[in-house]
């Protein structure tokens, strides 16, 4: 997403897996992610949620999720 966003090319990945019937996101916030990164994640999400079904896992309490988007928003 970064690399899109760079060459000005943002958006495609999400055409891409809006294709799809069920995007698995596994282990979110087992790496960090920088904030532009996480800001980009949560962007990619909110354009998926209403038109394909998401799956999304964890080991983190939700209330350390501002932690992996670096934003308590």
């Amino acid at each position: 997403m970064k690399q899109e966003k760079a060459a000005g090319r943002s958006g495609r990945l999400a055409e891409k897996l809006l294709r799809h019937d069920l995007i698995v996101i596994d282990e979110l916030g087992y790496l960090p992610f920088s904030q532009p990164g996480g800001q980009l994640l949560f962007h990619l999400i909110s354009k998926l949620y209403e038109n394909t079904s998401l799956l999304i896992t964890t080991n983190l309490a939700f209330a350390d999720w501002p932690q992996v988007f670096g934003d308590a928003r």
